[in-house]
């Protein structure tokens, strides 16, 4: 309704990627952006939750929303006189500036679920991406399931996209595809690409292209899979396999099994210690961080 107000300024968004899953979209959305940006083409991103400033979830192609900005943007919201949740008015804010701007590309974190979700405003989305899909968020269903967990993420997908789904549990996929079954999108399962391990070295593998993967910021097993779909998903947007090689070195994950290598904190512990900090807030999360 609120977007209806304004006269639709979603409408303006170029090149939707949405991003929808329990564990895993801001590291996918965090290395598409980092591909994209490397090829020389601009993306505004729309991130949940913010980790230090408000002002994180709105990248705008050069910078990131400004306070003032994020206030004006408020005001032409309450001037609609409709409620809405903190959420949907986050999205309007983010939707509000970014059409503004003539970026390339619209990278956008769904929120809870995708049923209902704010950001789910695309019948023709650039393309879909599906992260790993766990029991994180229950309490927002009424039917306390895995299934009907995967139902609200997965059954409202656009049919006139492409869609990715990233890596999952056997009996999760397994459901995904029953979903998708009657998607009339073009859809790529995990066994498209995988990431294998040689020689103490890991690359990133499909039919036609292997990429080593060389980082000191990416840690664990689970990022490691996410980012292996950013390349992927790279690739068909036809980023030269290149720039994604020389780009991986660069990409950073913040809080999501990173060391703290400079502040404060470092003074209050051993000179032999070293601190980590990562904001895992599932089982699947918690277990991937235990496992590295």
């Amino acid at each position: 309704l609120v977007l209806k107000k304004l006269d639709h300024p979603e409408r303006k968004l170029k090149n939707v990627i949405n991003i929808i899953g329990s564990d895993g979209k801001y590291s996918l959305l965090t290395s598409l952006k980092f591909f994209i940006e490397a090829n020389n083409q601009s993306v505004a991103a729309y991130i949940s939750p913010s980790i230090k400033d408000i002002r994180e979830r709105f990248w705008m192609g050069d910078n990131f929303l400004s306070y003032k900005d994020i206030n004006k943007s408020i005001k032409i919201i309450e001037k609609q006189k409709i409620n809405l949740t903190i959420f949907e008015a986050l999205t309007v804010i983010f939707v509000l500036n970014a059409s503004k701007r003539k970026n390339d590309y619209n990278l956008i974190e769904a929120g809870a679920l995708f049923a209902k979700d704010s950001t789910n405003l695309f019948n023709f989305p650039k393309l879909q991406a599906v992260v790993n899909i766990n029991k994180q968020h229950l309490n927002f269903v009424q039917k306390k399931t895995l299934n009907e967990i995967i139902f609200q993420k997965v059954a409202f997908l656009s049919n006139f996209t492409n869609i990715y789904v990233g890596k999952q549990k056997k009996f999760v996929l397994k459901k995904i595809k029953q979903i998708l079954s009657n998607n009339s999108s073009q859809v790529n399962y995990p066994n498209s690409w995988k990431m294998i391990k040689s020689k103490n070295n890991i690359f990133y593998k499909d039919d036609n292209v292997k990429i080593k993967i060389k980082s000191r910021y990416i840690h664990s097993k689970g990022l490691l899979e996410n980012l292996s779909l950013a390349i992927k998903i790279a690739l068909d947007l036809k980023i030269n396999k290149n720039i994604i090689k020389k780009t991986i070195p660069k990409i950073k994950f913040q809080a999501r099994i990173e060391y703290i290598t400079k502040g404060k904190l470092l003074k209050k512990i051993s000179k032999n210690d070293r601190l980590l900090i990562d904001g895992c807030h599932s089982e699947v999360s918690a277990k991937n961080l235990s496992n590295y």
